[in-house]
């Protein structure tokens, strides 16, 4: 498990995973874990990160 990545635009909870230069945003939910981005980390990606 990463730490947890605050989100106020959804009910989601997101994790972040640092991979190299990127990043990796997924939530879990039971048994699924469903990746929803994944950016490199030296862009400003919070603006255009998860609705």
């Amino acid at each position: 498990m990463c730490e947890i990545y605050p989100c106020t635009t959804s009910d989601l909870q997101f994790r972040k995973l640092v991979v190299d230069e990127y990043l990796v945003f997924y939530t879990i939910c039971d048994d699924i874990v469903e990746i929803h981005a994944v950016v490199n980390g030296k862009t400003d990606f919070s603006k255009n990160l998860i609705t």
